[in-house]
């Protein structure tokens, strides 16, 4: 695992750079400099991104420094000196002459440089996208690597290890665990990667070959899940299971040598019912987060309402309409979810809910029951009659007007809510402001490491991080991804 120090600037940290241009030279543009939003104002060129150099000293650091001096521009980081002069295709860096891809400009006594050769000058990777006038730039330990899984469907351990779609990704330092959900399986994977089986059993196949589910309880190695999709361990070690097509939560709990298998809410049988333990009743349970004094918070998906849970197994229903599905703000009881899936803790008691088939990030104020909408835009048929009589459409969009397609699972890192876009095949960011950006993932469904802008996913749906790695559920590929938010 990762050491908790950041790459030198921080992810949950914007800059907004306030510096007056004309407003006929100017363009606002986004700098992702290893995965921190940056909104400056800039000048776009010919395709070229040309940044103040007070705002570039922001974006790389204290050791940046810059002066003018007459018809040249110089800066220096560290030892090192890089001296441009005006409207040249050339620079000395480090007495070395060198090319640069656009010469420095001075507006209104503003310095203005190139960002791509500043970024490259210190060592930095730079992809500059004209379409959304985002330039992406990283240092070489953020990318998307490959954490568990070697991509083919089964149920194999070990160092290569094979999953079957897996949907939630939760755990600690010492163990990631994997709700593997088309084998009905609970697994877990060491920090050097090493699968092995937590609890579930395998005993026959579908008619379509996937392993087929059922509810046992009792020794961990024989109990059945049917098709579970998110899990969280509690502060004594107990691992709580969204076991959604038994309709129910499950527990796994007891040593490690001797695990069992108990079911903590619900009985297997779909409906909505509050109440305790196995009286109360749920309709496909896909997410859950944990809160103060134990606390769970489940994502209820086709009742359409996010329920809670106490420390003593007694259900209760805090947000949405059962079993009714729509789009409304407003008191917690009479606020509208379309099959919510995703679930996540923020601060001062507020709930971030994927609200999955709306396409928009919701919250759930659990301290005056108020539900609003945080993020992503409903977009509904041309056609559509009365607004339901087609399901919202997905969309993509950046910023404040963002547009999501199909958000699942959720995860907060610092202040920034993190969101598995799943059907757009990337990994999106909220700031507080409400603003969205892609933090990774190229839009096509596919299996590609690296560099975040250019790695790309098939179907995440779930989020985890331990110790600054993001780890991801890349269900589509049957895989468990990882990308670095800090680094030594």
């Amino acid at each position: 695992m990762v050491a908790k120090h950041f790459f030198g600037v921080v992810l949950a940290v914007m800059l907004a750079i306030s510096t007056i241009f004309p407003s006929n030279a100017f363009n606002s543009a986004r700098v992702v400099m290893d995965g921190r939003l940056l909104t400056v104002n800039a000048i776009l060129t010919d395709d070229r991104i040309f940044v103040p150099a007070d705002a570039l000293e922001e974006i790389f650091g204290s050791n940046f420094r810059w002066v003018t001096n007459y018809d040249h521009i110089a800066f220096s980081y560290g030892e090192n000196l890089v001296l441009m002069p005006l409207d040249a295709p050339m620079a000395v860096v480090n007495g070395v002459p060198t090319k640069v891809s656009a010469p420095p400009r001075i507006i209104d006594s503003v310095v203005f440089l190139p960002l791509a050769f500043v970024a490259q000058t210190l060592g930095k990777s730079i992809n500059w996208n004209p379409l959304n006038n985002t330039a992406h730039i990283s240092t070489g330990n953020w990318h998307v690597a490959t954490f568990a899984g070697i991509g083919n469907h089964g149920s194999a351990d070990g160092e290569n290890a094979m999953f079957n779609l897996p949907h939630g990704v939760f755990g600690s330092p010492h163990e990631l665990f994997v709700a593997d959900r088309s084998n009905n399986l609970i697994r877990g994977i060491s920090p050097d990667g090493i699968t092995r089986r937590v609890s579930g059993n395998i005993l026959t196949y579908d008619n379509f070959g996937f392993p087929a589910g059922g509810l046992r309880d009792g020794a961990a190695s024989e109990a059945l899940f049917n098709r579970p999709r998110d899990g969280i361990v509690d502060s004594s070690g107990r691992i709580f299971i969204a076991d959604t097509n038994n309709h129910s939560i499950r527990m796994i709990y007891g040593s490690v040598e001797n695990p069992r298998v108990a079911t903590f809410a619900g009985n297997g049988q779909a409906g909505h019912r509050d109440g305790r333990g196995g009286n109360a009743r749920f309709n496909r349970p896909s997410a859950m987060v944990m809160g103060a004094n134990g606390t769970l918070y489940i994502a209820d998906t086709l009742n359409h309402v996010i329920r809670r849970i106490d420390f003593q197994g007694n259900v209760t229903t805090i947000a949405g309409v059962p079993g009714v599905y729509g789009i409304a703000d407003g008191y917690a009881n009479q606020a509208l979810f379309n099959a919510p899936t995703g679930i996540a803790l923020m601060p001062d008691g507020l709930l971030a809910v994927a609200d999955t088939s709306n396409h928009l990030i919701r919250i759930v104020d659990t301290r005056n029951s108020i539900v609003s909408t945080f993020a992503g835009t409903l977009t509904m048929p041309q056609d559509a009659i009365d607004g339901w009589d087609d399901m919202p459409l997905g969309g993509f969009a950046d910023g404040f007007n963002a547009m999501f397609n199909q958000p699942s699972g959720l995860t907060m890192f610092g202040d920034i809510l993190l969101v598995a876009d799943t059907a757009n095949h990337r990994i999106r960011a909220i700031l507080p402001s409400g603003e969205v950006y892609t933090l990774a993932g190229t839009g096509d469904p596919d299996y590609i490491n690296g560099l975040p802008h250019e790695a790309a996913f098939h179907f995440p749906m779930g989020l985890h991080i331990v110790d600054g790695t993001l780890f991801v559920a890349d269900t589509g590929n049957n895989t468990i991804r990882n990308l670095q938010l800090l680094a030594d």
